[in-house]
């Protein structure tokens, strides 16, 4: 126990079994509280925005790996802001692993239907946080890329290759970032009673 730290293999290993396995990804609930009409079917998704990178370009400090929650309601309209994580949390109660299998194998239409409009609008915020952080990724380049070619004006010892490597890594930041990929990490199904 002694030897074991957060940077060992065996640690890392299991936490990445228990980060990216499926087990405990999805849920089912039911909820009855005022204003919420019976019948009325919710759909809960955590996306994770994943951008695959060579470690040494730091994507993340540009793009942070980040999850996205998103709630849609029965009609497939966004209803996140009317229904936040703690709402969700305090008034969802969990039913009999029986009744709701019975209750998913009947909806699984209309959960698919629903998950894929929760993935679009994900989808949607995604693209908008992948063009901010290309947008300062570009600020921040060129501005050091000009600050280096002023530099190069006054002092030899600065290499026209600076430059170059900073304007290459730029472009590659930029293709990476744009290549990020939504992952649906997490689903849960609320019918209300």
């Amino acid at each position: 126990m002694h030897f074991l730290t957060w940077e060992h293999p065996m640690i890392t290993g299991a936490m990445d079994m228990v980060l990216g396995g499926e087990f405990g990804n999805a849920s089912f609930g039911v909820v009855k509280v005022a204003g919420v009409n019976p019948g009325s079917v919710f759909i809960e998704a955590q996306f994770v925005v994943i951008c695959p990178a060579p470690r040494g370009l730091n994507v993340r400090r540009f793009l942070p790996q980040s999850s996205l929650r998103i709630v849609v309601d029965g009609a497939g309209e966004d209803v996140t802001t009317k229904y936040d994580g703690p709402w969700f949390d305090a008034a969802v109660r969990d039913v009999p692993a029986a009744t709701a299998l019975k209750v998913i194998t009947r909806m699984r239409g209309q959960i698919s239907s629903l998950t894929d409009h929760a993935t679009h609008f994900a989808e949607v915020q995604q693209e908008n946080g992948v063009n901010s952080a290309v947008a300062t990724m570009h600020r921040e380049f060129d501005a050091e890329t000009a600050r280096m070619q002023r530099l190069a004006a006054v002092n030899p010892n600065i290499r026209a290759e600076e430059v170059s490597f900073l304007e290459q890594t730029r472009e590659q930041l930029a293709r990476y970032l744009r290549g990020a990929q939504l992952k649906l990490d997490a689903v849960r199904v609320v019918v209300a009673t």
